[in-house]
């Protein structure tokens, strides 16, 4: 089923969407942007500075100091059409070819950032210091399903984003394990992805993972999920993407050149702290999975187009590492009825 998180602020509308949001704040240089899917992407505050001369762009991180993808001078194409997916990792722009000298866009992703550029941080935590714990924020869980959905619950999982951009050239999306016994089970670790044995016409390479055969033969069709327990080519035995699960893109394109960097997060989830919404104030917090209900519904049920309230922190214990970039998932899920 699908869902979508919305602010408090906005919660009938998609201005409180908390996926993406682009606004312009000098000139109109973005003309869009969007998500790809993958999970490549990093939740933060992102303002972009543009510089007509290098046809470049400047991009600074404006939460998160340990986020990687500040830069400065990121070549672009500002043709009106062309999607540029080498600024923010997981975004396309499209950038306006009338761009001049000094526009600024201001990209938020999981943060409620109104028409005016005005940014509230909500699901982008960034670097909350041990002992520390971020604002608590009302969050709309909205089921944009067809379907009323039951037995709905919100789950805290491990956090990740892999690099450099154009991975997303092979991996269509890398996400937690598919089966609500496994999705927790990722720990905290940098892992290498490379591929080999490229067939052009059956359109299969075989995946490594530190230099370890993952997955045999895998598929890059754009719709085949591997993951432990599926039967389909993934090395069970080792396990080399515990807790999660890999979708390649259909191409055509040669892989063995690419080689990927993912980033996991496996501590951050287990210090998020969810509470139901008690007539407009949080109700107890805990890290527990917590049942989603619509006003006036049975428990677990949520109709489709409407939403349920519920209340987020993430609380991080005294003793964590320190300065360390905070990565999680909140993942929505409930039974078609």
């Amino acid at each position: 089923m699908q869902w979508q998180f919305r602010s408090a602020s906005a919660p009938g509308s998609s201005e409180g969407d908390l996926d993406l949001r682009s606004v312009n704040l000098v000139g109109t240089p973005v003309l869009s942007a969007v998500l790809d899917g993958s999970n490549q992407e990093i939740p933060d505050v992102y303002e972009l500075e543009f510089h007509v001369g290098a046809g470049a762009v400047d991009v600074a991180c404006a939460e998160t100091p340990k986020n990687p993808i500040e830069a400065d001078g990121i070549s672009v194409v500002a043709d009106g059409v062309t999607v540029n997916w080498n600024v923010l990792l997981g975004v396309g722009l499209v950038i306006d070819p009338a761009v001049e000298e000094g526009d600024r866009t201001r990209i938020s992703i999981s943060a409620y950032q109104t028409d005016l550029g005005a940014v509230t941080d909500h699901l982008n935590v960034g670097t909350v210091e041990a002992g520390e714990e971020s604002p608590l924020r009302k969050i709309y869980a909205v089921n944009l399903d067809v379907d009323d959905a039951s037995e709905t619950e919100l789950a805290a999982l491990p956090g990740l984003y892999f690099t450099p951009w154009n991975a997303r050239d092979a991996v269509q999306e890398i996400t937690n394990h598919s089966s609500s016994s496994r999705e927790k089970l990722a720990v905290t670790a940098t892992k290498t992805i490379t591929f080999d044995n490229w067939n052009a016409g059956a359109k299969t390479a075989d995946v490594y993972v530190g230099g370890q055969l993952c997955i045999a033969t895998a598929k890059l069709d754009g719709e085949t999920l591997y993951e432990w327990g599926k039967g389909n080519g993934y090395v069970d035995a080792s396990d080399l993407l515990k807790g999660l699960g890999i979708v390649f893109r259909d191409t055509t394109d040669d892989p063995t050149g690419l080689t990927i960097t993912l980033v996991i997060d496996g501590d951050s989830h287990e210090w998020v702290e969810l509470a139901p919404d008690v007539s407009g104030a949080p109700g107890a917090r805990s890290n527990e999975n917590l049942v989603l209900t619509e006003d006036g519904q049975s428990e677990g049920v949520v109709r489709s187009g409407q939403s349920s309230p519920f209340w987020f922190d993430l609380a991080v214990p005294a003793g964590s590492p320190r300065g360390a970039i905070r990565l999680f998932t909140l993942r929505a899920r409930g039974k078609a009825i």
